[in-house]
């Protein structure tokens, strides 16, 4: 079985069905999926990656970009990205750095908010 890995900027994970058995699933893993750190804190990543069998990505990706009118907003979006292999998948990341997904957290500074510190 050959596999491909896919890559994702979303904050949650989610499955992906088989488009003709969908009793076949595939989670794809979302950053909340990420491991645990010091006293159980997330580890801040920007993507995590998922093995998925490589025929069935092929045949969800064509069914699910095939509609141009309704394409599958976080493959439009570029929230999760196709990137063969794990060393790939950094590349990706690298030429879509810039790329906002619409659910990054927000940065203080850019709202003109002061970090809060307690006395």
């Amino acid at each position: 079985m050959q596999t491909i890995t896919i890559g994702s900027k979303l904050p949650f994970g989610f499955i992906l069905k088989h488009p003709i058995d969908p009793t076949q699933t595939v989670t794809i893993k979302g950053l909340n999926g990420a491991p645990r750190g010091r006293n159980g804190v997330l580890v801040q990543l920007p993507y995590m990656t998922t093995e998925v069998d490589k025929d069935f990505w092929e045949l969800w990706h064509a069914v699910h970009t095939s509609n141009a009118r309704h394409p599958f907003g976080p493959l439009k979006s570029g929230s999760i990205f196709v990137a063969g292999t794990q060393d790939r998948a950094e590349a990706v990341h690298r030429e879509r750095e810039k790329e906002k997904t619409g659910l990054e957290g927000l940065v203080a500074e850019d709202y003109n908010l002061k970090t809060r510190v307690d006395e």
